[in-house]
């Protein structure tokens, strides 16, 4: 019997081919966004990736970094995958159709954080009010700031908003 990690562990290369026994080969992709490690991995013949928590199936994910994880999505998204596997909830039958829902998703939710800035709105807490539905449940609050906060940081990052100590505004271009 072999174990996993019996011996030597050799550290997986992005796009490296793993056999997984029967012939069956999956290639991994580094897809990180959700987590700097995270890794999706993708079975060629059938066209499935198992996208762990880059894709879920029954909502959006949470992200640390914005703009790695928008560069993982379009990874996925030149796969073409008939399906995807989640990490959580239900497997997803037309997956290109759902990784391209997500980028919409995440680019829209971006200029409606834009146009807030753009509006006078300045801080976190504005934003998530602006952008967000008013009966947005009290307990999602939180993971609205911490996504808005996310997109600040992309932007910041881009130089496309400035920030102060506690407000962003909009780069004169």
């Amino acid at each position: 019997t072999h174990r996993l990690g019996q011996g030597k562990v050799v550290k997986l290369r992005s796009r490296e081919s793993v056999p997984t026994g029967g012939g069956v080969k999956l290639r991994a992709y580094f897809t990180p966004g959700h987590e700097i490690d995270h890794i999706s991995y993708y079975l060629a013949a059938d066209k499935v990736v198992f996208s762990g928590d880059t894709i879920l199936g029954n909502s959006s994910s949470s992200v640390r970094n914005l703009k790695q994880y928008m560069a993982s999505l379009e990874t996925l998204a030149g796969l073409k995958p008939k399906i995807l596997c989640p990490g959580h909830g239900q497997i997803i039958k037309n997956g290109t159709a759902r990784v391209e829902w997500y980028i919409r998703h995440r680019t829209e939710r971006e200029e409606q954080v834009l146009a807030a800035l753009a509006s006078g709105v300045d801080s976190v807490d504005e934003i998530v009010t602006a952008v967000y539905p008013r009966n947005l449940r009290r307990n999602l609050r939180g993971a609205a700031a911490r996504n808005v906060r996310t997109h600040l940081d992309k932007l910041t990052e881009e130089g496309r908003v400035n920030e102060s100590e506690v407000t962003f505004t909009v780069t004169k271009a």
